[in-house]
């Protein structure tokens, strides 16, 4: 609340954050209303079911990439009295929709391609698993060379982070957003250098039992935090369009 009432004209304007995710859910208003030039998702791709059509499919992780996409860049909304957006609401977002390693490593490839095109100076990575952990080592350190940040979140197991894939992406942890406090179950240590608030996250949404828009309350999770950070990277190019 701070920063938007210090800061109103910073809002992420003119910069791009790639969401790797399940999907992102165009059509809420929150995030555009609409897919493609002129709109917040502004481009995108799914490699869960090879079209241009980066929608969430309702099985698997469903809803996730949306609410991913929300706490990086959602329009000002309301619910039940209070106000919330995204932390760069002016920034795009570029959809990839994906639901394991092989399709992450599709998704960066598209990336590398698009980047220049789209002005991508972030990206938020949800690797649902399925491969090798450096499958996509080669395409990281790509990206990471071309000055775009990359982040993932910790884990939401507790664990102790001492290891990652390549160095320059950036593991983000959760904290309670009142008391700053890390989340019991966020993952932390020496690779996690970052943490955002991931709990009481309140977030528009897809049921994934009926497909229909919602909005969530009080959801938990460092797939929450990171891309809060992603889009942190996209405020700050904004600013001074030479950060690295």
């Amino acid at each position: 609340d701070k920063a938007r009432a210090n800061y109103p004209s910073i809002t992420g304007t003119g910069e791009s954050i790639a969401i790797i995710d399940s999907g992102v859910d165009y059509a809420n208003s929150a995030l555009g209303g609409g897919f493609g030039p002129g709109y917040k998702v502004k481009a995108g791709y799914n490699f869960i079911t090879n079209n241009g059509n980066p929608y969430p499919v309702t099985s698997g992780p469903g809803a996730h990439g949306s609410g991913v996409a929300d706490t990086a860049g959602d329009n000002l909304f309301t619910n039940a009295g209070y106000q919330y957006q995204g932390v760069a609401p002016g920034a795009n977002i570029i959809a990839l929709a994906e639901n394991n390693t092989y399709e992450v490593q599709s998704a960066l490839n598209w990336v590398i391609a698009n980047r220049t095109k789209y002005n991508i100076v972030a990206i938020n990575i949800t690797d649902f698993g399925g491969g090798p952990w450096n499958t996509y080592v080669s395409q990281l350190n790509t990206l990471i060379a071309d000055g775009v940040y990359i982040t993932f979140p910790s884990g939401d197991n507790n664990s102790y982070v001492t290891t990652q894939i390549t160095s320059g992406i950036v593991n983000v942890g959760s904290c309670n957003p009142y008391s700053l406090a890390l989340s019991g179950f966020s993952s932390h240590g020496p690779e996690v250098p970052l943490l955002a608030p991931g709990e009481d996250m309140t977030l528009p949404y897809i049921n994934s039992a009926n497909g229909q828009q919602c909005i969530v309350a009080g959801s938990t999770g460092t797939s929450w935090s990171a891309p809060q950070v992603a889009a942190t990277a996209a405020l700050l190019r904004e600013i001074n369009p030479h950060l690295t």
